[in-house]
Order: C-alpha cells, then structure tokens, then sequence
C-alpha cells in the first residue's frame, strides 16, 4: 500500500474495551486508507509519543489516572507541531466539550454514541484542517523571512487606525528610526503632502471593499 494512503493514530486510552471499541470501528471504515494505531495507556506515555511528532492525528481519552485529557492538551499546546487532538469521553457533557475545545480539542466525541461514520468524519475532517492550517502557516513563515530579508522598505499598517505594525529592516535603515520608534508612527507620516490625498483615497476604497 502507498504510504501517503497509511494514517498513523495515537490512541491515548487505558481502557482495552474502548481500545477494542475504536480498532473495531476503524476497521469498519471504507477501504483506501490504512489507519495504523499506536496504543498508550498513561499519561507520561501520551507525552512522549505527542513529542516523536510521528502521528497524523490523536484520540485521547479523558480520563488519564489523575490526569486528564485536558491536562495533555494544555502540556503541549506549545508545540507547533502536535497532531491534532480529539477528545474521547465515556459520557456527554456540555462544561467538558467547551473546556476541551477551548484547551485546543479539534473534536470531541463521546463513546456512547460513537460509530464508524462518526468517527470517520471527524477524522477526515481534523486531518483535512490541520494540514489547511499548517499550510497556510508555512506561507505566512516563508512572506515573513522574505519581508524580513527584502532590499526594498517594506511596513505593514492597519488601515482602520493607519498605525505601522510591522516593519522590516531595510526600512528602519533608510528612515533612520529604532523599530520601537517606526511602530509608534502613523503612516500619514511616511507620506508627502503633495501624495497624501491620493493615499487616503486609495486606503479608504479598500476598506468598503474588505468592509
């Protein structure tokens, strides 16, 4: 089987029924992917393999011994590169699933109701949106290096405030201010008074346009 068809999953439960339970409905699942699980029971066990950054994905349990899966989720929330997290619990509860989702749960579902197709929706779906996610945060390194690298002044404001909020280094040479000095600027400021009229046209027909 090609290996981009193989998804590899963290299953952080104790419990072998509810083990069995998610294998079982994994294996009911349409054919064309391969869901390859590894198995952690405990909670110094679950933050070791969320660290090897080896898994497209996670299924946690809530209850961990004394931990939870919201203690897991807070640990290592620092982690750019985590797989995303989905929290399992024994039974529904509308305090867990907000905590959860607030702790950076991409999914919470509940054992009792759980099926194949429930649970291969969330799948695809947290796997689909991470990927989108760490896409767009790839594109957003790359623009930043090459911001920081250009030749050219280059700024960034908000054009509701017309604030600087960003500034690269090119710029602070050229202007001759200490970045702290060029983020306190309007960018009124950087504009010549015969160009201004101009510029706050322009600035103020994007903003209907983004309104």
């Amino acid at each position: 089987m090609d290996h981009s068809s193989i998804i590899r999953i963290l299953l952080v439960e104790d419990d072998p029924d509810d083990q069995w339970l998610v294998q079982d409905l994994l294996s009911q699942l349409p054919g064309g992917v391969e869901y390859q699980v590894d198995v952690v029971t405990n909670y110094p066990d679950a933050l070791a393999a969320l660290a090897s950054h080896q898994h497209s994905i996670g299924l946690i349990d809530y209850q961990l011994g004394p931990y939870t899966g919201l203690d897991l989720l807070n640990a290592t929330a620092g982690d750019p590169d985590r797989p995303p997290l989905v929290m399992l619990t024994g039974h529904g509860s509308a305090e867990i699933d907000r905590r959860a989702l607030a702790a950076g749960a991409a999914d919470y579902l509940v054992k009792a109701s759980l099926d194949a197709e429930r649970l291969g929706r969330s799948l695809r779906y947290t796997i689909s949106h991470h990927a989108l996610t760490q896409n767009v945060a790839e594109r957003e390194r790359n623009y930043r290096a090459i911001f920081d690298a250009s030749p050219s002044p280059m700024w960034v404001y908000d054009q509701d405030t017309l604030g600087i909020i960003e500034v690269n280094e090119s710029a602070l040479n050229q202007y001759g201010y200490t970045r702290q000095e060029f983020l306190a600027l309007n960018v009124t400021q950087l504009r010549s008074a015969e160009e201004l009229p101009k510029f706050l046209q322009h600035n103020e027909s994007q903003r209907q346009q983004h309104a």
